[in-house]
Order: C-alpha cells, then sequence, then structure tokens
C-alpha cells in the first residue's frame, strides 16, 4: 500500500482488494453523505486516520460493528482498522 501513498504508484487508485502483494480488506470503508462509513468491525476495534504524510489526525476506540465518522481533512488521507478479533486492514480514501 505504501507505493499508492509514497511510492511508483502515486497516480493509481487503490482499491484494498487484493492483486499483487495486497491483502484483502475485510473491513468496509466508504465515504457516504460526507461520512467516513466503516462496516464489518468484529466486536468494535480502534480505527486511525492519517494524513498523507503519515500524521495522525483522528483515532477512535469503539465497540460498535459499523462506525460512521466525520472527515478530519481533505484530499488523500489513510484509515487503519484493527478490529477487536485481530483483524487489520488499510485503505486509501481520496476525498
Amino acid at each position: 500500500m505504501a507505493e499508492y501513498i509514497w511510492g511508483n504508484k502515486t497516480s493509481e487508485t487503490y482499491s484494498g482488494n487484493g492483486g499483487g502483494d495486497d491483502e484483502p480488506s475485510v473491513h468496509t470503508v466508504y465515504l457516504a453523505g460526507g461520512l467516513l462509513q466503516i462496516s464489518n468491525l468484529v466486536g468494535g476495534g480502534e480505527i486511525r486516520i492519517y494524513s498523507q504524510q503519515g500524521m495522525l489526525l483522528s483515532g477512535i476506540c469503539t465497540n460498535a460493528s459499523t462506525v460512521s465518522l466525520p472527515l478530519p481533512s481533505t484530499g488523500i488521507i489513510v484509515v487503519n482498522i484493527t478490529d477487536n478479533a485481530g483483524n487489520e486492514s488499510s485503505q486509501i480514501i481520496n476525498q
């Protein structure tokens, strides 16, 4: 995924659904109504949102399986999710 942020694939869209060395995402992440929607959190978990430069913009812990969050900034963000079952995923969002 780092190739899509800082490397040779910065002009390409990261789908988060596998292919090559990318791992398929176990969590569903998308934008709707100006909110970041995250679902399939098994037992809740921790969500961290980073800027394109790697600065932590927001972090929350939740017990919910679905979360709607306001977006902390515009542009490209990286969403890192770890649910309470130990599943991890990262998504790149270009807003």
